[in-house]
């Protein structure tokens, strides 16, 4: 009954007001963030504890109960392919960003190693989970098979992170990297992928009680939203702290090269993959709203913790991120409609 839905080409067109709905409801979602940390009713000693309920109660049960009303037998190769995209998307806009910040700093506005490492991070690390679920609920509301491919994705980006990002910021692989990619989403992946291969399934004609069903799935419908105010309330922090200083004509250097890798450059070689892979409309689909999304908010905190500039950061967070709504709509509309008009993808061409 789901794999039907894999052969499915709806209209890039129809994707315009969903699109436009999902992002524009994350970027209010952020200035209430903002606004109720302006009033005080969000403090900051929260945080801690708020994005750890989500890190591990929210996002798992979302996800759990996601992998778990998706028949992953019937589409195991493009579920196998996912995550290997998710890494290698990171490692590759790595690989181009190590050449950029060796460029002079006079044309890149970095002035030291920390800002080089920094702005090489958040260029090459997108919002990967907290904005893309939102828009894959509204695209595809009855079809769990594209937020699994979703999930699936992320674990090769989670392997990226602490493979490849964070040893970026602090000079090399940290002792016991290993236990920061076992983190609870990522175990609550593979538990849910080996329980849904072994037979037990979710949903109306799953084999799970539906007290048990229900309960995990209303639990995970918090992610979609609660996150999305934690993190407008963390970018008025930035903001209050003013980390980023409009004042200066280096700071619109980096602004302008931030777009030009994360709102422009990096999409196009997104969806360029993705035509390169025609037959697989899981796997494109997630490469073409991947390839729409901002910055990684997470790397604020990373620069706090593991080194870095907090005002290159701050600076890479604010430009992306306030862009979503305009970003995110044109390039999934445009990679949707590649997508629509090459079905073949690119080797048709040939």
């Amino acid at each position: 009954m789901h794999s039907a839905s894999f052969s499915e080409r709806p209209k890039a067109k129809t994707m315009i007001g969903p699109v436009l709905n999902a992002t524009l409801m994350i970027f209010f979602l952020i200035l209430l963030g903002g606004f109720l940390r302006r009033i005080h009713v969000l403090r900051p000693e929260g945080d801690a504890s708020s994005l750890s309920l989500c890190l591990n109660v929210l996002y798992p049960c979302l996800i759990f109960s996601k992998i778990m009303a998706t028949p992953l037998k019937e589409n195991l190769t493009a579920y196998g392919m996912a995550p290997l995209f998710g890494f290698g998307s990171v490692l590759a806009a790595m690989c181009i960003m190590r050449l950029f910040v060796g460029l002079p700093s006079w044309l890149t506005g970095l002035r030291d190693d920390a800002e080089r490492r920094t702005f090489l991070s958040t260029s090459a690390l997108y919002n990967y989970g907290y904005v893309p679920i939102p828009i894959i609920q509204f695209l595809y509301p009855q079809n769990p098979e594209y937020a699994t491919a979703l999930f699936i994705f992320i674990l090769g980006i989670e392997l990226s992170v602490w493979i490849c990002i964070v040893p970026c910021l602090t000079g090399g692989l940290q002792k016991g990297w290993w236990k920061n990619v076992l983190s609870t989403p990522f175990l609550t992946i593979i538990l849910a992928a080996v329980l849904n291969l072994c037979g037990l399934r979710m949903g109306e004609d799953g084999n799970i009680p539906q007290c048990i069903a229900k309960t995990i799935e209303n639990i995970g419908l918090a992610q979609i939203t609660f996150p999305l105010i934690i993190i407008g309330a963390t970018i008025y922090d930035q903001v209050a702290e003013r980390h980023v200083d409009y004042t200066k004509l280096r700071t619109y250097a980096v602004m302008g090269w931030t777009l030009f890798f994360r709102a422009f450059l990096f999409p196009c070689l997104m969806i360029l993959a993705a035509l390169c892979i025609p037959g697989n409309p899981l796997v494109q689909k997630i490469l073409v709203i991947q390839a729409a999304m901002p910055t990684a908010m997470l790397i604020i905190m990373f620069t706090k913790f593991y080194g870095g500039s907090p005002s290159v950061a701050a600076n890479a967070i604010l430009t992306t991120n306030l862009l979503t709504p305009v970003i995110a709509v044109f390039w999934i509309f445009v990679g949707m409609h590649l997508l629509d008009a090459f079905p073949n993808g690119i080797w048709g061409l040939f």
